[in-house]
Parts: structure tokens; sequence; C-alpha cells
């Protein structure tokens, strides 16, 4: 009985241990909350090591703090690219509204005798009716 009672606290033991471990590990805030990871360059070395700021971590005497961020600054714009090939023929648009058209009785001046062609020119004076 003493046997199953210590394997049963060695497995609870080993659990917590576990638990303890994965917890630490989902606590790390590398980068931080602003996207910046933050690190140490020994000087004499040239030697890089990433700290958790938010666990209190900073550089020693002997480093040199830094920082940067994961996507970088944006970069300037580039040239504009080459034209692309032409697209196919678009679908036909819907029929637009029709017109208000010319009022009935109104009168419609051109230079001489020349009209649109299929139109009727009627000559008569203004103001009096034409009757054909």
């Amino acid at each position: 009985m003493f046997g199953k009672a210590h394997s049963r606290s060695f497995i609870v033991g080993a659990a917590l241990v576990l638990g303890l471990f994965a917890g630490s590990l989902a606590y790390a805030t590398i980068p931080d909350s602003s996207g910046m990871i933050h690190g140490c360059y020994k000087l004499n070395q040239g030697t890089l090591r990433v700290i958790d700021t938010g666990k209190g971590e900073g550089c020693l005497n002997s480093e040199a703090a830094i920082s940067w961020t994961q996507t970088g600054l944006q970069g300037p714009q580039g040239p504009t690219g080459p034209t692309g090939a032409k697209g196919d023929k678009g679908d036909r648009g819907d029929p637009g509204q029709p017109g208000a058209g010319t009022p009935i009785g109104a009168v419609i001046a051109y230079a001489g005798s020349v009209a649109p062609s299929g139109w009727l020119v009627a000559e008569g004076s203004v103001g009096r009716p034409v009757r054909p």
C-alpha cells in the first residue's frame, strides 16, 4: 500500500512541476504588448540575448540595451509597375431613363433649311400654328 501512495505522490508532483513550467512559458511577454523585442548586446564579445522586460529582466553593465520590432518600419513606396493587359469587354449596361423630349408646340430653329436627317422642316410664322 505504501508503494501505491508513493507512486501517486510522484505523479501529482510531476504534474505540478509540469504545470508550473507550462505556466511560466505562457506568461512570457516576448514581444511586449507594443510588439517590441528587447535584448542585451555584450559589447566586448558581440553576443546578443533576448530579455523579458515584463518579468523585470534587464541588461548588465557590460551590455548595451537594444530593441526592435518583429515587422520593422514600412519602407518607401516602390515605382509604378507596368500597365497590365487590356481586359475583356464588359457586359452591356442597363438602359438609361428616357429624356424629357421636346414639348409639343415648341419651335426648333435651324440656320437656313438644314435639319437633321429624317426631320420634317416646316415653314411658318412664330406664334401662328402651321397647318398642313
